[in-house]
């Protein structure tokens, strides 16, 4: 039986408005993630640092300072504790470096997972065709999934820090933990959160450039390590410390630091890695602009 007068019709509805285009996305790409078993295993394993910095923050007040509190003797265990393991806790380089540079490994794959291949692997799959037909435009699809980078990234070096800061401040046997830290709390934030802009932009810009999320990774990965290993070997046999903002990282990790207050593991000036990342950025964007045109996923 013929079936008639069927076919396409006009949307009569009300319009969404962009943000809740964009916040759609959002949530979709961040559910996307945390769905998985294997990535959330993997998400416990690189906050494993802050773990870390917990057990440290519940040696020094539940066992220095908590048992010796009972007999009398905080201060003098206090003391002790920082003889053995100093008094980094007081400083915002205990809840900053971690992740920007003792831990720097675990902070690259963890990029590499959530942001290097999120827009590649939409366009493998033809998403593109989907969403820019659907009017979403290039710019608010890419907020959207640079949000979820940025999101993600912010929970591995960020919140379980603010974590670890608020069970220190609970633990404590008195206030002048709290007292102590709480005035670099906010430029923690902020140092970590220029940093987790700028690296989920990076990632996601290059992530743009090629539809194979396999090769994205590969790019991203080799090319954060292989230009940190250059960077050491020029400061190492040219003696100038200079020549490490050939490495992205090193300009990302010095900018924080400058933001967060931390003493710098080396004396980059700040005016040249304010403006290496300045080309970075508008590198990036230049990028996303060029690869990421209704024309080239419609035409």
């Amino acid at each position: 039986m013929a079936i008639h007068d069927t076919g396409f019709r006009g949307f009569t509805g009300q319009r969404t408005s962009v943000f809740d285009r964009c916040m759609a996305l959002w949530a979709t790409e961040l559910r996307r993630f945390l769905k998985s078993r294997r990535f959330l295993a993997f998400y416990v394993f690189c906050i494993f640092p802050a773990v870390i910095a917990l057990v440290v923050v519940y040696i020094r007040f539940g066992v220095f300072e908590g048992q010796g509190s009972i007999g009398g003797m905080g201060v003098q265990r206090g003391a002790r504790f920082n003889q053995l393991f100093g008094n980094s806790m007081d400083t915002v380089g205990f809840y900053l470096r971690p992740m920007i540079q003792d831990y720097r490994s675990i902070t690259i794959l963890f990029s590499a997972v959530v942001g290097s291949a999120i827009i590649s692997r939409d366009r493998q799959e033809g998403a593109l065709e989907l969403y820019f037909t659907r009017g979403i435009r290039p710019v608010h699809y890419f907020l959207a999934k640079w949000s979820v980078a940025l999101t993600l990234i912010l929970g591995q070096t960020l919140f379980p820090y603010l974590l670890v800061w608020v069970a220190a401040v609970f633990l404590a046997p008195d206030w002048a933990y709290f007292e102590t830290t709480v005035g670099f709390i906010p430029h923690l934030i902020a140092a970590q959160l220029v940093f987790g802009l700028s690296l989920s932009l990076f990632a996601a810009a290059q992530s743009a450039t090629t539809t194979s999320p396999r090769f994205a990774v590969m790019r991203w990965v080799g090319a954060l390590f292989l230009l940190i290993i250059i960077a050491n070997i020029l400061y190492l046999q040219l003696r100038k410390e200079i020549w490490l903002m050939v490495s992205p990282w090193h300009v990302l990790q010095r900018i924080a630091e400058g933001i967060g207050g931390a003493t710098p593991e080396h004396n980059l000036p700040l005016t040249g890695t304010v403006l290496i990342w300045a080309g970075l950025c508008l590198a990036s964007i230049a990028a996303v602009r060029r690869y990421l045109q209704p024309v080239e996923v419609v035409g």
